[in-house]
């Protein structure tokens, strides 16, 4: 099987990706992994506990939990030519070495914190076809899929009056926990990432009292 290039599209100067793809140089004739292959999804709850400073004294665990958020991880992994995650050769005009591409490649695994894509995380999901008794095959085909932010809160602005307002900015955006490259020494590598964002604090009396639940 052939084995793609990375292609990462984004700005080094300011940090950010906006897509992660491959391209085939060649073996185009059959349908294969064009993105991400995720391996991983989690959601964890975090609870907080309820602490009033100034009040008769609580101990746990007849402190109450008063709020909570979510932790979203995503992991995935695509496996690439090692020479498009590695800066190589001559620099020199007309020389072989790294491309234009290649070099963003690298400056962007190097330095990148946000995956700055509305969309959200993008991946190929492997899809059995004709499965069951009468059609036993395993046969995959790769259709595209994507993994969505919900939205979480990143900042908070105020109008700076002497009565200040404050308002809440919120995005879909992941976080790029951690990109990794194996080298397999064979002139493939894997390039493992793990995206990640943390939710805003929410009541969980609000949450049971909620009626439209």
């Amino acid at each position: 099987m052939s084995f793609p290039s990375l292609v990462l599209l984004g700005n080094d100067e300011l940090t950010a990706i906006t897509d992660i793809q491959v391209v085939y140089s060649n073996d185009t004739s059959t349908p294969k992994p064009a993105r991400l292959t995720r391996t991983r999804y989690d959601i964890k709850r975090q609870m907080q506990v309820l602490n009033v400073s100034g009040a008769t004294s609580n101990r746990y665990p007849d402190i109450p939990y008063n709020a909570s958020r979510s932790i979203r991880t995503w992991q995935g992994y695509i496996d690439v030519t090692t020479g498009s995650v590695a800066v190589w050769g001559s620099t020199d005009p007309g020389e072989e070495g790294s491309t234009t591409q290649t070099n963003l490649n690298v400056s962007l695994i190097q330095q990148a914190v946000v995956l700055k894509a509305t969309e959200g995380v993008n991946f190929t999901l492997p899809v059995q076809n004709a499965v069951g008794p009468d059609n036993p095959s395993l046969e995959l085909t790769y259709e595209e899929a994507r993994q969505e932010g919900i939205n979480w809160l990143y900042k908070i602005t105020s109008n700076g009056a002497e009565t200040p307002t404050y308002t809440n900015h919120y995005t879909d955006y992941w976080m790029i926990k951690d990109i990794n490259i194996t080298d397999h020494q064979n002139g493939t590598s894997r390039v493992n990432f793990h995206f990640e964002f943390i939710g805003i604090w929410q009541s969980i009396a609000d949450i049971i009292d909620d009626e439209d639940v």
